[in-house]
């Protein structure tokens, strides 16, 4: 007897019986004619279909509009893998483990008629790519951390005037600008406070963001990063927030500069800083004392001005943010040829931070805890680039660490044997990169 998996989900989702003698159903995930972008429907559709997927089933998703299914197939053909890595990333934040997901090909032949002759001929043949997921118990998205480098250490202090257009400028060269009464008590309270304390710690070397226990991803998405900063305010000891309204201004000193970059905000989540764009994202380039303006995204926001710019020189990167907190000015790297790699750690534990370090991109990516046996991988990285995979941490109240330099996509696993060692010879060896 077949075993037939009905899914309700939407209007727009069609579901077809399973094969027979498997725990394999079909499932049509809509997207929009031409485009592979996870829109609020597309999520839905997917989100509906896997959650009412019984334990130890699998389904396979079709990709494809409601006009290319019935018109226009090359081109779902086309879009095909795409939507396949897009809705991959989604499952993958809700806790799919890497090793459940299964692409099959399939080839699509296009006929015509040969006016010449009787019969049809074979005029190209397509590939396209649908996604097979399976389900099982979900492990959520967890990276790995030492936590034996404190956040937060090492910033620099500052007292502003609240009542004054104010600007602060650290050692390493960052600048922020802060607007005149620009702050609020954490509960909205709009009180008085003259004089502000501002801490400013800057971040802006891959030395920095090891030492520090920063990476550069925003959930599974590997981003390239310019320099982050965490900025705090108090009066009178209490903590306080910028007005709602107010936008600080920051200068980033950089020389290879890149048009793409986007103001990320950190949150403690996945057990890292992790960055997600700010809705609104204005970045603009300072380069030999002429403005370069980025591209807007966002239409209420193309008058955006730093005043005069007279309050910096050098060339870097000018942004805003409307919030204090953990900044980024990052980009999405594009990554054409991606690959994965394993990693096995014996004795692995949650006090083991295992990173991989770009030598010629400014990104550092944590290792995600894939399954519950503290198997872990990097997904979804760039092939055919130099990079370091260093662990560091604790076994048994004992400083370990471990490093391999490699190409990627030339291995598909590693095997790292940390090694006993002081916690000056761990801080020693992330300085070198």
């Amino acid at each position: 007897m077949k075993n037939i998996l009905i899914l309700k989900a939407s209007t727009l989702l069609l579901v077809f019986p399973s094969f027979a003698g498997t725990n394999l159903s079909k499932a049509i995930i809509e997207f929009t004619h031409g485009g592979s972008r996870l829109t609020q429907s597309v999520i839905h559709q997917v989100d509906q279909v896997y959650d009412k997927l019984p334990i130890n089933f699998e389904v396979e998703l079709v990709l494809v509009s409601n006009y290319e299914r019935q018109r226009d197939y090359p081109t779902a053909c086309r879009l095909s893998l795409n939507r396949c890595r897009a809705i991959f990333e989604h499952l993958r934040t809700r806790g799919v483990e890497v090793h459940r997901f299964k692409v099959k090909q399939y080839e699509r032949r296009r006929y015509v008629r040969d006016l010449s002759y009787d019969n049809a001929i074979v005029s190209d043949r397509m590939l396209v790519n649908n996604l097979i997921v399976s389900r099982q118990p979900d492990m959520p998205l967890q990276f790995t951390h030492s936590g034996i480098n404190p956040l937060l250490e090492g910033g620099e202090s500052f007292t502003i005037d609240n009542t004054e257009v104010a600007e602060i400028y650290d050692s390493k060269g960052v600048l922020v600008r802060f607007p005149q009464y620009a702050f609020q008590s954490e509960s909205g309270i709009l009180g008085e406070c003259d004089f502000v304390d501002i801490e400013l710690h800057s971040y802006l070397s891959k030395e920095e963001f090891l030492l520090n226990e920063l990476t550069s991803n925003s959930g599974e998405k590997m981003l390239e990063s310019a320099g982050m900063l965490y900025i705090s305010a108090t009066c009178s000891g209490e903590p306080i927030e910028l007005r709602r309204g107010k936008l600080i201004e920051i200068f980033i000193p950089a020389y290879d500069l890149k048009r793409e970059m986007k103001v990320f905000q950190g949150e403690d989540e996945f057990d890292i800083i992790n960055w997600e764009r700010m809705s609104w994202s204005n970045v603009q380039l300072q380069q030999e004392d002429e403005w370069e303006e980025d591209e807007w995204e966002d239409e209420e926001w193309s008058e955006f001005d730093l005043l005069d710019g007279s309050w910096f020189e050098g060339d870097g990167y000018l942004l805003e943010s409307s919030a204090l907190g953990w900044i980024n000015c990052d980009l999405f790297y594009e990554i054409d040829n991606p690959t994965n790699l394993m990693v096995d750690v014996p004795d692995f534990n949650n006090e083991i931070g295992v990173r991989m370090i770009f030598d010629t991109i400014n990104s550092i990516l944590p290792a995600q805890i894939i399954d519950a046996t503290g198997l872990l991988g990097f997904n979804e990285i760039p092939s055919n680039e130099e990079v370091w995979i260093v662990a560091y941490g604790k076994v048994n109240n004992k400083y370990v660490y471990a490093e391999h330099q490699m190409t990627t996509g030339n291995l598909q696993r590693i095997q790292l044997e940390p090694e006993v060692v002081d916690k000056a010879t761990i801080h020693a060896n992330l300085t070198k990169f």
